[in-house]
Formats: structure tokens, sequence, C-alpha cells
């Protein structure tokens, strides 16, 4: 049985990532104008929530990336359908896979 594949959770982890994939295209974050340098891109992310057994893949998860600080800002939540009506249900942060992080940067450049 294969494993599944590298997740990303922490926005600290992708720093290095994000640096291979701007020298892939000859650029640095030096380089990079303040106002460029943070850019809100959609994707395909996984989410599991906190409170029941639920999970879901949605294409509607958005990250907030900063090129010049090479890191994930932000990552917009999503409540669960089965349990939404629980008080305490703040939201989940979703996941991405490493195909798709490198595909959520490389938008991020490219905008």
């Amino acid at each position: 049985m294969a494993s599944p594949p590298p997740r990303i959770v922490d926005s600290e982890n992708v720093s290095g990532l994000i640096n291979t994939i701007m020298s892939r295209h000859q650029l640095r974050s030096t380089e990079i104008k303040k106002e460029r340098r943070a850019f809100v891109v959609p994707g395909r992310g996984e989410f599991c929530c906190n409170f029941c057994p639920n999970s879901w893949e949605s294409f509607y998860s958005w990250i907030q990336v900063d090129l010049m600080d090479q890191r994930i800002v932000y990552r917009w939540k999503m409540k669960c359908k089965v349990c939404c009506v629980n008080p305490r249900h703040i939201g989940v942060e979703p996941t991405f896979d490493l195909e798709e992080t490198e595909k959520l940067i490389e938008k991020a450049i490219y905008q």
C-alpha cells in the first residue's frame, strides 16, 4: 500500500519551497516590490473536522502567499456541514499536498 502524499501543515515549512520555485523563475525575494509581495490564490485543499469524523475536499480553498517573507500568511477556514451548528466550531484550515502547494506558489508568482 502506498503512503499518502506529504502534507504541509505549518506556514513556516514553505519558505524553502517558495525559494526553490522562485529560483526556477530567476527571482529573488529582494527583487519583489512591497506592493507586489502578497497574493491571494485559490486551490484544492483538504479539510478534516476537529469535532466529528467528517472530512472533505474543496477547490475553493484560498491562501495568501507572501513572496517577500516566503511564507503562507493566511488560510481561509471552512465550517463542517455536519456539525457547523456547534457554537465552538470556528472553522477548519485547509491542508495541501506538495504538488498543490507548488501550483499555488506558481499562481502567486505569475499574478
